[in-house]
């Protein structure tokens, strides 16, 4: 959280959904345009933490 702060962590991190499948991580947001946002602003601290991801909605 200390990376991108409360407001962003709140709005755009608390609502996603984790699932391992197979030998990446799948990130389950609650909409396309949080996913399409996630994608966009996030897609590579993600990659960062958690290595080879996807993100859907």
């Amino acid at each position: 959280m200390d990376r991108v702060g409360i407001k962003k962590w709140s709005a755009w991190f608390r609502p996603l959904q984790l699932e391992l499948q197979r030998d990446r991580w799948v990130v389950v947001a609650p909409s396309k345009f949080h996913a399409d946002r996630v994608r966009a602003d996030c897609e590579q601290l993600l990659r960062q933490l958690l290595g080879e991801i996807e993100v859907r909605p």
